[in-house]
């Protein structure tokens, strides 16, 4: 039995608890929020799924968390400014994590987790969890194959509404040094879309715009990726938009085929065609199953039982981060910045 602690209590943490409580072999063994009525909600909803209730711990401090020694696996779901460096002290207490998006707020501080998770020999995965939809991996499955051909261009786009209310309820969202911006925080599932089709990153070019003016950070992006492939990407990404999310969409042309998928749910396939047509009903079931925090748990408990990177490593999840990093470099610097970013840290957007 693998024992969990969640820090960080807030909306994100709810679908962790969900998760939690339907897979044998994991248990829920401690919360910890500064918050006593958002450690209540989200434990109310675990003993509401489970056949019995059992106790689970509550700390404020989550350093008392942290050092719990039944706590086998650590979920990080606090602000975005302390992923990084909760993951780190979790590792340092010898325990595995699962890291919510982003990763961190710097290259340094990504750099840094990813050297003491490789040292430690503890499991990290990035919750990209989009990745885990059977009808998104079977789409990539079929990239791979050769299935479209070469995928010379892709079209990623994000179009959420995000209101001035959900930026006020909190003292951090919006701000460049706890939350980084939208694209890292909403967006990077859509960059992180594009790089798992089209492979690494030569280089980026992107402008920034905010249509809120009382937060610091963008709330509109557009970007252009160059692949080492020789394939190239474009991404657009909003918040603004009204009076509520219009979803997902990822296209991609390959010389053999291609194929578009979208909706509010990013599970609408809405266009498909390959060379070795495969019967588009199979991919339409497909759509149907949305349950990928269930797969990301089964994956990451495969990692730690069979000693192996999840699908989602570290390794990815600076991927996409870098990428974004680099088109904020870009929107400052008016030009197309190359990848690998030796640094970066988003507190150099603070008045951009």
């Amino acid at each position: 039995m693998l024992k969990i602690g969640i820090i960080g209590c807030g909306y994100i943490a709810g679908k962790h608890v969900s998760t939690i409580s339907r897979i044998n072999g994991l248990q829920l063994n401690a919360v910890s929020d500064i918050n006593h009525e958002s450690m209540d909600r989200i434990l109310v909803d675990y003993y509401r799924q489970l056949d019995k209730k059992r106790t689970v711990s509550r700390y404020v401090d989550y350093q008392a968390l942290l050092a719990d020694p039944t706590i086998d696996i650590v979920v990080v779901a606090l602000l975005s400014g302390l992923h990084a460096t909760v993951a780190k002290q979790a590792i340092k207490q010898g325990k595995h994590v699962i890291l919510e998006k982003p990763v961190a707020l710097s290259i340094k501080e990504a750099d840094e987790l990813l050297a003491l998770s490789q040292k430690t020999g503890r499991k990290v995965l990035v919750c990209h969890q989009l990745r885990y939809r059977p009808l998104l991996q079977r789409l990539q499955e079929m990239v791979a194959e050769g299935d479209f051909g070469k995928p010379y261009f892709a079209v990623s786009s994000l179009r959420l509404h995000r209101s001035l209310a959900y930026y006020q309820n909190s003292n951090w969202k919006g701000t460049w040094d706890k939350d980084g911006g939208m694209l890292v925080n909403q967006g990077i599932h859509m960059v992180d879309q594009l790089l798992w089709t089209m492979g690494q990153v030569k280089s980026v070019y992107g402008e920034l715009d905010k249509a809120i003016q009382t937060k610091d950070t963008e709330d509109i992006a557009t970007g252009i990726i160059q692949f080492n492939s020789g394939g190239r990407g474009l991404i657009e990404a909003n918040t603004i938009t009204t009076p509520k999310n219009l979803g997902y969409q990822l296209t991609v042309f390959g010389d053999k085929g291609s194929f578009s998928i979208g909706g509010e749910q990013f599970n609408k396939l809405t266009h498909y065609y390959s060379e070795k047509q495969q019967d588009v009903d199979d991919l339409y079931a497909l759509a149907t199953d949305m349950d990928e925090h269930y797969y990301m748990y089964q994956d990451f408990m495969g990692a730690i039982l069979d000693n192996r990177q999840p699908k989602v490593s570290l390794v990815e999840g600076k991927q996409a981060l870098e990428a974004i990093f680099a088109l904020y470099r870009a929107h400052r610097t008016k030009s197309p910045i190359d990848l690998p970013l030796k640094d970066f840290s988003t507190k150099e957007m603070g008045g951009k």
